[in-house]
């Protein structure tokens, strides 16, 4: 009676989707007391590849951070009773800082923010 691909030990919360969840929340607001540049691709990163791993925690519009977190709960939820707390957080790490890193490579004058990169590496699995 089980469904192939779950497993059927108890339900557990899903620790590494909430974490970054807050992540983001907590990046989006803080936010305001920064400058973007301070902490994503706003032009040439210029020495300072840092930025792309700060990147997907912060979101300069509340609305994009709202249905980025959004995604990203659902499913990075989906994917942690599946897979475990380890490939949730290594897809997330992959996807969202991969998307920066390849936006800030390839666009001629880029603004690189958010966590929509990850929240698409955590739906494609």
């Amino acid at each position: 009676g089980e469904i192939p691909g779950i497993r059927a030990e108890p339900h557990h919360r899903p620790l590494a989707t909430i974490v970054l969840a807050v992540a983001c929340a907590v990046g989006t607001i803080a936010l305001a007391g920064f400058s973007p540049a301070d902490v994503g691709i706003v032009g040439s990163p210029a020495g300072e590849w840092w930025k792309v791993a700060t990147a997907p925690f912060f979101a300069d519009d509340l609305w994009y951070a709202v249905a980025t977190i959004f995604a990203v709960v659902l499913f990075g939820w989906l994917l942690e009773a599946r897979h475990g707390h380890v490939t949730v957080v290594l897809l997330f790490c992959l996807c969202g800082m991969g998307g920066i890193a390849v936006a800030a490579a390839l666009e001629t004058v880029p603004l690189a923010f958010g966590a929509n990169g990850a929240a698409l590496g955590l739906l494609a699995d």
